[in-house]
């Protein structure tokens, strides 16, 4: 798109609000497909009228450009959380659907509600609004890491027997540039392999994808970045599917994928399901203990040095650990590390999302009578560790309230669990 028509004016009413208000401005702007050692990179640049302009990108192999959407859906969706956060009203040249514009509408109300100081709605201009209707396609493609919640939608969808549906599974995206690094190519690599082997036990074909989505905060924006690659591929697949985290009598918020927002992020042609709430997070492991393949090649982990490894210390792989040991199950053959009670004393770093869960699971297990259990105590200990010092951290008005705060906090780290 030439300069010129970057800077004209679009010719749709904006989502909400009045156009004639002068706000701070983004642009999303097409970016031509570039070819290379047998891949194609699709991208798009977010040109700001006050900072300097960004780029976003997917690239994924050239045999997969049939499946993708020449709408402009999945670069917005990759900016929506850019947007609120500067505030800016976005401006997207090219096809949006009206259903997604709509969505972003009550999408954005209630990150406002939730985040109001981080997250303010803004209004989005599309140059041409897509209400068209298409044959409906009936495949779904889900989001796959190879952690408990995206391995059970693959079992559940497929050998599980829910099998029939209207829309069915076909194939699962294992995205480079979110849990693995983009500068870990063997590692992503290694861990693809591992996932393909995974799928095709369920008869599902593997799509790799690598983008460069991952932000800072990413607790808040990964749904947002998952649906964007998920909305890439609807020029195959009418569905893509996050595995949820949290089951509906669990929920908690905010956190980027649930089952308030996640439908949200849906086009007219396009739906994101949020898929498995209904089900514990021990139920799932049960059910896939029974398929050995998808069992024994979980990875969970976010700490490894080597992404593709399980590390056996962080919050994830503890969590998993109890679990299991509640069950009596045992540990999968990616956890090549016997994990204990000394694990568990080690894990002093949890955010207050994993604190929380680990609360809750102190609670369950202490009514299901596993209180005189070494892996409980040490658990029951980590988590009142972990509580204490993330009340410390938080700092208080006065100066001596701060200086009493670090000196606690200090002899705390210096104690341990």
């Amino acid at each position: 798109m030439s300069d010129k028509n970057q800077s004209d004016s679009m010719t749709e009413a904006p989502v909400k609000g009045d156009a004639s208000i002068s706000r701070r401005r983004l642009d999303l702007i097409k970016e031509s497909d570039v070819f290379e050692n047998g891949n194609v990179v699709l991208s798009c640049r977010l040109v700001s009228d006050r900072a300097k302009a960004h780029r976003i990108w997917f690239e994924l192999p050239e045999k997969h450009l049939s499946m993708t959407t020449t709408s402009m859906d999945p670069f917005l969706l990759a900016a929506i959380f850019h947007g609120m956060r500067e505030p800016t009203d976005i401006h997207v040249h090219g096809p949006v659907s009206e259903v997604l514009l709509r969505n972003l509408a009550e999408f954005q109300s209630v990150w406002n509600c939730w985040s109001p100081q981080k997250y303010v709605p803004v209004e989005i201009f599309a140059e041409v609004v897509d209400d068209s209707c298409q044959v409906r396609k009936h495949e779904a493609v889900a989001a796959f890491s190879g952690g408990v919640d995206s391995t059970y939608t693959v079992w559940a969808r497929t050998i599980g027997g829910a099998r029939k549906r209207e829309v069915e599974l076909k194939a699962g995206l294992f995205i480079h540039g979110f849990d693995i690094p983009l500068e870990q190519n063997l590692q992503f690599d290694r861990a693809a392999d591992i996932a393909q082997q995974t799928l095709a036990d369920a008869g599902l074909e593997l799509i790799r994808m690598k983008c460069n989505l991952y932000e800072p905060d990413w607790e808040m924006t990964h749904a947002a970045a998952i649906a964007a690659c998920l909305t890439l591929l609807k020029g195959r697949f009418s569905e893509g599917l996050i595995a949820a985290t949290f089951p509906y009598d669990k929920l908690f918020f905010p956190w980027g994928s649930n089952p308030v927002t996640d439908h949200l992020l849906s086009s007219h042609d396009f739906s994101i399901v949020h898929d498995g709430a209904s089900v514990s997070r021990e139920a799932k492991e049960a059910h896939l203990y029974d398929w050995q393949v998808g069992y024994n090649n979980l990875r969970v982990c976010y700490e490894a040095a080597d992404r593709d490894k399980n590390c056996c210390r962080c919050g994830k792989c503890l969590m998993l650990y109890c679990s299991l040991m509640s069950q009596g199950l045992p540990l999968p053959a990616s956890f090549g590390e016997r994990m204990g009670a000394e694990a568990l004393l080690s894990c002093t770093r949890l955010n207050e999302a994993f604190s929380r869960v680990f609360n809750l699971m102190v609670d369950k297990y202490q009514a299901r009578g596993f209180g005189n259990e070494p892996w409980f105590r040490a658990l029951e200990r980590c988590a009142q560790f972990n509580d204490k010092r993330l009340m410390l951290e938080k700092p208080v008005k006065n100066e001596f309230g701060n200086w009493l705060r670090v000196r606690r906090l200090k002899r705390l780290l210096s104690e341990g669990p």
